[in-house]
């Protein structure tokens, strides 16, 4: 598999286990079905919306498909047939996150299946600085997504009847990736960007992909793990500085240089209303702004441009993030379930420089 011939297995394999994994087409849940699949760790089914999502792991020959909305208690119910878990890596909008969850127990109780896996964030901790362990408080103020996965996170462990935990990776990076891969390294490659200083000396958490489907796997087949959160991170963790460095030279062959982070602070203030604007449409009328996406070439053209060019230009929350020192300590999840991220740092953004370039990034 792409950025993953080095990967060995911590846990068992188990080709009788069958488990259901959400959101199968998109970036994590593709990763975790293609690594039980190839691993023999379980057998995946693949729950996807459409047969579109199943471009990416068509190519292993995975034939257990289920066509399903994690909305839709129904098609929850026929995709559960069979099936011994659930890992729940579908992307959901952050104001129905509680309700997936809800409806996601109420189809399991009704098919007799208890085993859920379901993938949080760290995004759940806000802008929280220090070591940060999974006793530590949850902040009320926080963005919508992490306000989706918080509120999911309780009606989970509040659920009777379902055996859950509740896995929290940091920052997931590696092949397929669009936010910490793929726009980074755009971003890192555009000419317009640099390393910020004392700005950009802020931890940067990242845990390679393979390794989330790992943990996840190895929080199913331990019961210590039921009723609890586990923070999941890499084994290191370097300065956004370092990462950028790290992807330029990989990419491109040359330092990154440093810039004066004083205009870029400029930009992300002044670029502030347009992203605003787009994040209310896309929360009250997601339907219109897709509706006018399609309209004609021109609007495409014109939302691709707008997009392409935010892209390249961090938000004020992404600076405040890039100084900000924070630690997610995993020590727990080793402790109740025995596994250890394993892929370090060089390595996971050596296997991503190598996809970056076939897809054209450089």
């Amino acid at each position: 598999m792409d950025g993953m011939r080095h990967q060995t297995c911590q846990v068992t394999r188990n080709d009788d286990m069958k488990v259901l994994v959400t959101g199968a087409g998109g970036f994590i849940g593709a990763w975790v079905a293609e690594y039980l699949h190839l691993t023999g760790l379980a057998s995946p089914r693949l729950g996807v919306r459409n047969s579109t999502a199943l471009v990416r792991t068509s190519r292993f020959g995975m034939k257990d498909v289920a066509i399903v909305d994690v909305m839709d208690r129904q098609a929850l119910e026929n995709a559960l047939e069979g099936i011994d878990a659930v890992l729940h890596c579908a992307m959901i909008p952050p104001a129905s996150e509680s309700e997936a969850a809800r409806t996601i127990v109420e189809a399991m109780r009704a098919k007799g299946v208890r085993r859920l896996i379901y993938l949080s964030s760290i995004a759940v901790y806000g802008a929280a600085e220090g070591n940060l362990t999974e006793d530590t408080p949850l902040p009320t103020r926080v963005n919508p997504y992490a306000k989706g996965k918080q509120d999911a996170e309780r009606v989970l462990l509040s659920a009777k009847g379902i055996d859950v935990t509740l896995l929290r990776p940091s920052l997931v990076h590696g092949p397929y990736g669009k936010v910490w891969t793929e726009n980074v390294a755009r971003r890192v490659v555009s000419g317009r960007w640099g390393t910020l200083g004392k700005y950009g000396e802020g931890t940067c958490n990242l845990v390679y992909a393979p390794d989330v489907a790992e943990a996840m796997i190895a929080c199913v087949e331990s019961p210590a793990t039921i009723g609890k959160a586990y923070n999941l991170n890499g084994t290191e963790q370097v300065s956004w500085n370092a990462y950028w460095s790290r992807l330029s030279v990989l990419l491109t062959g040359k330092e990154l240089p440093e810039i004066d982070p004083r205009p870029v602070m400029r930009r992300a203030r002044l670029l502030m209303p347009i992203r605003e604007l787009g994040n209310f449409m896309l929360r009250r009328n997601r339907a219109l702004v897709m509706n006018l996406y399609a309209a004609n070439q021109m609007t495409r053209s014109v939302f691709k441009a707008t997009e392409g060019n935010l892209k390249l230009f961090p938000s004020l929350e992404e600076m405040e993030g890039y100084a900000r020192v924070t630690r997610y300590i995993g020590d727990r999840l080793t402790a109740d379930s025995g596994f250890t991220p394993r892929t370090s740092f060089e390595k996971a953004t050596e296997l991503s420089a190598e996809w970056l370039r076939l897809i054209g990034v450089v």
